[in-house]
């Protein structure tokens, strides 16, 4: 017998825990996750737009373990991406999902809409700036809302570090180490979002 649970890490220690203080029983566990995606300057920002933020994030209400709920755009893009997701966000529409036109429904909860709602608001106390369209989305990887798991439709966008032919000044590895200051991960996206196939055998390799 195979104990197998998706969910929570919080639960998911306590499945854990149940299973090793009855008689062991083997456990599957699929946990949280807080997966990143890298955007370098040579991207196509139209398809990146469409398939690194609305795509992953808001299909399914963000309720899906590796939605892209963290992207990172590097600097000579990071302007237009910005105010193209906006743009794209203020045309996705919510509502009833058994309606063909819907493009994202109701979150599972009131319980967990509201936590996705104290969420955002933790953020902006921490110093974040929910993004409207007029003013840049400041965030910090300490922050909360770039360390947890929200499983809704909340991505934060930053400033991928800057990347240097020189590996004296900004290593692949430096990147993966900043990237990795989360518990969480799941997947890290490189691949449609960027032409440069050496440097994704770069980050593929570390």
């Amino acid at each position: 017998m195979v104990v197998s649970f998706t969910g929570s890490t919080e639960t998911g220690r306590k499945v854990m825990m149940a299973a090793t203080m009855s008689n062991l029983k083997p456990v599957s566990l699929e946990l949280g996750g807080k997966s990143p995606v890298l955007i370098f300057d040579d991207a196509d920002v139209d398809k990146t737009v469409s398939r690194s933020s609305l795509v992953t994030v808001y299909n399914f209400q963000g309720e899906i373990c590796v939605a892209f709920s963290r992207v990172y755009v590097q600097e000579g893009i990071y302007d237009e991406f910005e105010k193209k997701v906006v743009e794209k966000a203020k045309t996705w529409v919510v509502g009833d999902p058994f309606d063909p036109k819907i493009q994202q429904g109701s979150q599972t909860s009131k319980a967990q809409f509201e936590k996705i709602l104290s969420y955002i608001e933790l953020g902006k106390k921490e110093g974040a700036t929910l993004l409207t369209g007029k003013k840049d989305l400041e965030t910090r990887e300490d922050m909360l809302i770039s360390q947890d798991e929200i499983f809704g439709p909340v991505m934060t966008s930053r400033l991928l570090l800057p990347r240097r032919v020189s590996h004296m000044l900004r290593p692949p590895d430096a990147i993966l180490l900043y990237l990795s200051e989360t518990a969480f991960g799941n997947t890290v996206s490189l691949k449609d979002f960027i032409f440069d196939n050496s440097l994704i055998t770069t980050f593929v390799e570390r």
